[in-house]
């Protein structure tokens, strides 16, 4: 690591994971809010082409 901490490996990796894991959730915060939803309307948005729509936009997303 940069700052000179070695971490075990399983430590290592539940550092990353969890970083992820807030990123993507950023990740669709930001699709939602761009869609004009929040996070409390979207489990009451149907199935259906703008659900879809939002999730191909995350799909395309790089990184």
């Amino acid at each position: 690591m940069s700052d000179g901490v070695e971490l075990a490996p399983h430590r290592f990796a539940v550092n990353r994971l969890g970083t992820l894991r807030y990123h993507r959730a950023d990740a669709h915060a930001a699709a939602w809010r761009a869609a004009g939803h929040t996070a409390a309307g979207i489990p009451e948005l149907p199935p259906g082409a703008e659900r879809l729509a939002m999730l191909a936009d995350l799909a395309a997303l790089p990184g």
